[in-house]
């Protein structure tokens, strides 16, 4: 069975102004919600710079004891720790590695990766803030080395890192 109403029209006039109104708040809403999301900068150097820390230490470091192959002379740094030359030569990247002894702080071995200014830059980033300087991390490992006395000896790794890599926008 039909209903059938008689005489009855809807007001359409009133109707579609509401009905405009709600579909402008939904796209504004949509537009400044996707606005928000894509203009959002992603800044990834600190995770870069423990990130880069972390394979420097795996790679130099074995069960707690200094790679053999570290303190060789020619040691290559960027072979054998599977590192991209590229990006430390275009400056994105620095690496200091210090390996001093426990107890007289004599230096052992120092490789230095990337560029060298980034030292002052990260002694510029402490004093002053800004974007445009690099993120600095500064960690200390104590471990064993053998320098060809009998008995291991302790030592301190110095890793100082620094990660310039600009971010993007998602």
């Amino acid at each position: 069975m039909i209903r059938k109403i008689m005489n009855k029209k809807g007001e359409e006039r009133y109707l579609s102004v509401w009905m405009i109104i709600v579909w402008v708040i939904v796209a504004l809403a949509s537009f400044i919600g996707l606005y928000l999301f894509y203009s959002a900068q992603s800044d990834v150097r600190d995770i870069q710079d423990k990130t880069l820390i972390n394979r420097a230490v795996g790679c130099v470091v074995e069960d707690g004891k200094i790679n053999s192959l570290f303190l060789e002379k020619d040691f290559d740094f960027y072979n054998y720790c599977k590192l991209s030359y590229v990006n430390f030569d275009k400056g994105y990247f620095y690496l200091n590695l210090t390996l001093r002894d426990f107890y007289s702080k004599a230096v052992i071995k120092k490789v230095i990766v990337g560029s060298p200014d980034f030292d002052m830059q990260c002694f510029l980033s402490k004093k002053s803030k800004g974007n445009n300087f690099p993120v600095c991390k500064d960690e200390k490992v104590i471990v064993n080395y053998n320098d060809g006395s009998s008995a291991p000896r302790l030592a301190v790794l110095e890793i100082q890192s620094a990660a310039k890599l600009p971010g993007s926008k998602l």
